[in-house]
């Protein structure tokens, strides 16, 4: 890992602590109302897993309702809700281990309907029509991208893709933490179709991207500006990987941003 990561990092993981500190209130808020409310599952690695953990557990029952609640009076981003709900329909089970979990659990999930490589989800921000990307593309020069590992590698596999897929653009973002926060997220678009490679999600309308994908565009760059840009972080730092490179991008353009 390069130096110029330790700072992100330490940012971000204080992003998971605020979370942490919303999850920890809604839990206490939870039990604590007086109407006898328990944890079901109270044993988890951290306290927005175990709030997490708790929904998956009673939805369904009535004290889904009241979980509900509290999630809204705290501000529970959905769409960070949908798009985690999409890894564990779309991912491969090997790369989930023992951590799956069904993506019908997810908070603000209604219903999900499959028809071939379609799926249709009936959400709390509304219709969202998605695709196996690994099946889409299982007929391109692109289909061996999709055999390796996905989940959690938006960087390095955005670029692999990209460097195959030179009609499309890298697209640099920051997402809505679950409460508080943000992270960066980078996925590849071309006209009106959307891939959302480290998900093996894509889709073929703006409209559902716009419930999954919310957050700010921090910049969109074809392979010629990736690899232009790539090349002179390198001469800053030769020590910078090819899986760091659109994270740096990230950084970067994101303190762009805000020096604006």
């Amino acid at each position: 890992m390069s130096i110029n990561l330790l700072e992100q990092l330490m940012s971000e993981e204080s992003y998971e602590r605020n979370d942490t500190d919303v999850a920890m209130q809604i839990l206490l808020d939870y039990i604590n109302d007086g109407n006898g409310h328990k944890l079901p599952s109270p044993h988890h690695a951290n306290l927005l897993e175990s709030l997490l953990y708790n929904y998956f557990l009673i939805k369904g029952t009535h004290e889904e309702e009241i979980l509900n609640n509290l999630l809204k009076k705290y501000n529970f981003d959905y769409t960070e809700s949908i798009h985690n709900a999409l890894y564990y329909l779309l991912g491969r089970k090997s790369e989930l281990g023992n951590r799956s979990i069904s993506p019908y659990k997810w908070p603000g999930i209604y219903n999900i309907t499959k028809r071939g490589s379609e799926y249709k989800l009936d959400t709390i921000l509304g219709d969202v029509t998605v695709y196996k990307a690994s099946r889409v593309f299982s007929k391109t020069a692109s289909s061996h991208i999709f055999k390796r590992e996905l989940n959690q590698r938006c960087y390095i596999r955005s670029y692999d893709f990209i460097k195959e897929n030179k009609d499309y653009k890298v697209v640099l973002s920051k997402r809505p933490n679950f409460f508080l926060g943000t992270h960066y997220h980078t996925y590849l678009e071309k006209n009106d179709d959307t891939l959302d490679i480290a998900c093996n999600a894509f889709y073929d309308s703006k409209e559902s991207v716009e419930k999954v994908l919310k957050g700010e565009i921090l910049a969109k760059f074809s392979y010629e500006e990736i690899e232009e840009q790539i090349r002179e972080e390198k001469i800053k730092n030769k020590y910078l990987e090819d899986h760091e490179s659109l994270y740096v991008l990230c950084l970067k353009h994101d303190k762009k941003k805000k020096t604006l």
